[in-house]
């Protein structure tokens, strides 16, 4: 995250075809400075590269990315510029993607759900099309387990680690399929997501019902957590339009936000 000005650009346009006036109004936005000076007291947003399983050194080799994809450049960067503390946060989907070749753990025929849709990983001629899997609990907890192995290198350096669960409005009112410990297993949203929590070990949660920023929640479950509460918590996600909540407040006697009525106990 950068200033006004202070930034770092990409000009794709050669910069003698920009007119005088863009150039003028270009140069006059930025500060060259060195690298601890820039950061001083800003916020840091560092970005991934591609997703732990395509990392060079963990992956599927050689269907891997050529870089590190993880923790390992940004705790580089975090101690070349001296940070004290590092916060980090692992997405997944409610289930496995791939685009393009390479193993692909508990692998389906077609997209897990029907709600599922993706608009930007379109079938093309490099990739083909995007392929779709079971999520492997048991891959998840490794691959976020060996990333964070890096964590303790830099001295100094606290890490808070977070876990961003997308794509659960495509799931619908089914159950969501997961496989852990080698088996396949179905829950309800609440059930499967205590149970990832549990999993990587990782309590402070993001929960993505949407693509849009308010369909994003924050999460911190307990365990156990009750029914009520997670009912609560989707229905302030979703209000008046989560079957998955008014189901819920039905099986625990509460009143019913679909039709007003209240459910028997």
């Amino acid at each position: 995250m950068v200033s006004k000005r202070t930034a770092i650009c990409l000009v794709r346009t050669p910069f003698w075809n920009i007119s005088s006036k863009t150039r003028d109004r270009f140069v006059e936005a930025i500060t060259v400075a060195d690298l601890r000076t820039a950061a001083r007291g800003r916020p840091l947003l560092f970005e991934g590269a591609q997703g732990l399983l395509l990392d060079q050194d963990r992956g599927f080799f050689p269907h891997v990315t050529r870089s590190n994809t993880g923790l390992r450049n940004v705790l580089a960067l975090a101690d070349e510029l001296g940070l004290e503390r590092l916060e980090v946060t692992y997405a997944t989907r409610a289930y496995l993607t791939r685009h393009g070749a390479g193993p692909l753990p508990r692998e389906l025929p077609e997209k897990p759900y029907p709600g599922v849709v993706d608009a930007t990983n379109v079938p093309n001629v490099y990739q083909g099309a995007l392929r779709f899997g079971w999520l492997d609990l048991d891959v998840l907890r490794r691959a976020i387990a060996e990333d964070l192995a890096d964590a303790g290198r830099p001295p100094g350096l606290a890490l808070k680690a977070r876990l961003a669960i997308a794509c659960l409005d495509q799931v619908g009112d089914e159950k969501v399929t997961y496989y852990s410990d080698g088996r396949r297993r179905q829950a309800s949203i609440e059930s499967f997501v205590t149970t990832v929590a549990d999993a990587v070990g990782i309590r402070d949660l993001l929960l993505g019902f949407g693509a849009e920023r308010g369909a994003i929640r924050a999460l911190a479950p307990r365990k156990p957590r009750a029914a009520r509460e997670f009912a609560d918590f989707l229905m302030a996600e979703r209000p008046f339009q989560n079957p998955l909540a008014a189901a819920l407040y039905r099986r625990i006697g509460g009143p019913d936000p679909i039709d007003g009525g209240t459910s028997p106990t």
